[in-house]
C-alpha cells in the first residue's frame, strides 16, 4: 500500500487530526480517504475504492478462480480514545462474480448488499457480517487467525462454537455431488477442512447427492478423518452416509430407510431414460 497527494495530514488543537482526499493504493487498486478528528483525540477515517477480487490474499487456491471482477465498497474506521477501534465495511458487489453452486452462484450485474463489522479488542478481533439479509456470520480472531466462525443461512441466527466452524439455518437447495467435484483432491484441501472441525446442521428443501435428488431433508454434517459424516433424516431417506472429502474412494451408506418412485424408462421425462450407470458415484452399502 502506498500514499500520495494531493491531501496532507494537519492537527489543530480545536480540532484534532483532518485531512481531506488522501489518496491510497490497496491490493493494486486505488482508494481515498477523508481523516476527522475531535479535540478529545477520537479519529475518524472514511475512505471509498474498488477492489478486483480475485487479487484479495485470502481467497483459497481452488477458490480463487470461481470469484472474479471488480467491485466497490465504503469503508469507516473509528479509532475511540477509549474503547477498542471499530471497522465497518459495505459494498453492493456489483461487478463481483462467483461460478459456485447454488445458492452461491452471483451473476456480476445484481447487487448483493454486503456489511461487514469489525471490533478490534485487546485480547481478539470480533467480526460480525451480513450478506443480502439470507446470511449471516461472526467470528472471533487471534491475531491474523480465526479461532471460532459461525455461519447462519436463511435468517438463523449464527452460533459460535469454542473453536472450528458452525454452519446452520435453511437452505431452498444443496449439491454435495457439485461440490465435490469443486474441491480438488489433495491432503491440503483435506488438512484445511480438518483444521475448522466444520459442523453443519441445515433444513433443506431439496438435496442432490450420489446422483439422486431428495425433498424436505434435515442434514447433519461433521468432518470424521478423511470423510464427511453425514445424518440425514426425511420421509425418503433416512441413516448415515459417508463422503470422502477428497479423492474418489466410494460412498458408505447405512441406511434406516430409502424410498425411491417408480418411475417409467420409456417416459421422455423419466431420470431413468438418461440414466448412465457409469456416471453415478461409486457406492458402498
Amino acid at each position: 500500500a502506498g500514499v500520495s497527494r494531493p491531501g496532507a495530514l494537519q492537527f489543530t488543537s480545536a480540532a484534532g487530526v483532518q485531512a481531506e482526499n488522501l489518496r491510497f493504493r490497496l491490493w493494486g487498486q486505488p482508494f481515498a480517504a477523508t481523516v476527522r478528528g475531535t479535540p478529545q483525540g477520537d479519529i475518524e477515517i472514511r475512505s471509498a475504492g474498488a477492489v478486483a477480487v480475485g487479487a484479495l490474499p485470502a481467497w483459497p487456491a481452488w477458490l480463487r478462480p470461481h470469484l472474479t471482477g471488480t467491485t466497490h465498497y465504503q469503508a469507516d474506521l473509528r479509532i475511540p480514545i477509549t474503547g477498542p477501534p471499530e471497522l465497518t465495511l459495505s459494498s453492493e458487489l456489483i461487478g463481483l462474480a462467483a461460478t459456485l453452486p447454488a445458492p452461491f452462484t452471483k451473476a456480476p450485474e445484481h447487487p448483493m448488499p454486503l456489511r461487514i463489522g469489525l471490533a478490534f479488542d485487546e485480547e481478539a478481533t470480533r467480526l460480525d457480517a451480513w450478506l443480502d439479509d439470507r446470511f449471516q456470520a461472526r467470528a472471533i480472531f487471534a491475531g491474523a487467525e480465526a479461532q471460532s466462525v459461525a455461519i447462519g443461512v436463511g435468517g438463523s441466527s449464527p452460533q459460535l462454537p469454542d473453536r472450528g466452524l458452525d454452519l446452520r439455518g435453511h437452505l431452498d437447495f444443496l449439491d454435495i455431488d457439485a461440490w465435490r467435484k469443486l474441491l480438488p483432491a489433495d491432503n491440503d484441501v483435506n488438512a484445511e477442512l480438518q483444521h475448522w472441525q466444520p459442523h453443519i446442521a441445515l433444513e433443506l428443501d431439496a438435496l442432490r447427492g450420489a446422483g439422486m435428488d431428495f425433498a424436505e431433508l434435515h442434514l447433519e454434517a461433521v468432518l470424521a478423518g478423511p470423510d464427511w459424516r453425514l445424518a440425514v433424516a426425511s420421509d425418503a431417506l433416512s441413516g448415515t452416509l459417508r463422503v470422502p472429502a477428497t479423492g474418489n474412494r466410494p460412498l458408505q451408506l447405512e441406511l434406516d430407510h430409502l424410498v425411491l418412485p417408480q418411475p417409467s424408462a420409456e417416459a421422455p421425462d423419466s431420470r431413468l431414460a438418461a440414466l448412465d450407470p457409469a456416471a453415478l458415484p461409486a457406492l458402498d452399502f
